[in-house]
């Protein structure tokens, strides 16, 4: 979900140096990207097992997978809750989610 924030909040897409930089501002990641997270374990490992190029660079999307299993109202407002904040600090966002979760009850 947190990285599911920053993609969201960031339109959709989030370069890696700042999903990194977020992780480690928030100490779940060391800069060394080798230590393990005492609940998450290998954060790295976790966010990026799906991508084969080298060097591994990444672009963070919002996506298919991201689109059946949450809704973007519920990561705005984890976000919200996160970060200490309303919805409405976020209205563009948080407006088209709820406008895509009424389109999908139709």
């Amino acid at each position: 979900m947190i990285v599911l924030s920053f993609i969201l909040m960031s339109g959709g897409v989030c370069r890696e140096t700042h999903i990194w930089k977020a992780l480690q501002e928030m100490n779940i990641v060391k800069p060394e990207k080798k230590a393990l997270h005492p609940y998450f374990g290998d954060v790295y490992r976790l966010v990026t097992q799906v991508v084969a190029v080298d060097p591994p660079i990444h672009d963070f999307r919002w996506g298919k997978r991201a689109e059946l299993e949450v809704s973007q109202k519920a990561v705005v407002e984890y976000a919200c809750e996160v970060l200490h904040r309303k919805p409405g600090d976020f209205r563009s966002i948080y407006n088209e989610a709820i406008r895509k979760e009424q389109y999908k009850g139709k």
